[in-house]
């Protein structure tokens, strides 16, 4: 158990299943959310993970999984830590 509360994120896949690409919420801020997809063109051992707002804009690159991408999309609306990854459909 985490010594404090934290955030919890539903993330859902958006488009093809080929694109990689998940939309994240956060549970309780709705004006927070955003983007994790892959920068590359399906999974490989050199993929990482980019991460943008709602809006499109960049927040950053290179994470190596969706923990650490969607808890920096988290600190970058100045959210709680830890995230809670929760998946629409239970699917990961």
């Amino acid at each position: 158990m985490p010594a404090r509360p934290g955030t919890t994120a539903l993330l859902r896949r958006v488009g093809p299943i080929e694109d990689f690409r998940r939309s994240v919420t956060f549970e309780g801020h709705p004006a927070a959310g955003g983007y994790v997809r892959l920068a590359s063109h399906g999974p490989s051992p050199t993929s990482d993970l980019i991460v943008t707002d709602a809006a499109g804009r960049e927040i950053g690159r290179g994470y190596e999984d969706r923990q650490r991408a969607v808890e920096a999309l988290a600190q970058h609306h100045g959210l709680q830590l830890p995230v809670i990854l929760s998946y629409e459909g239970g699917l990961a």
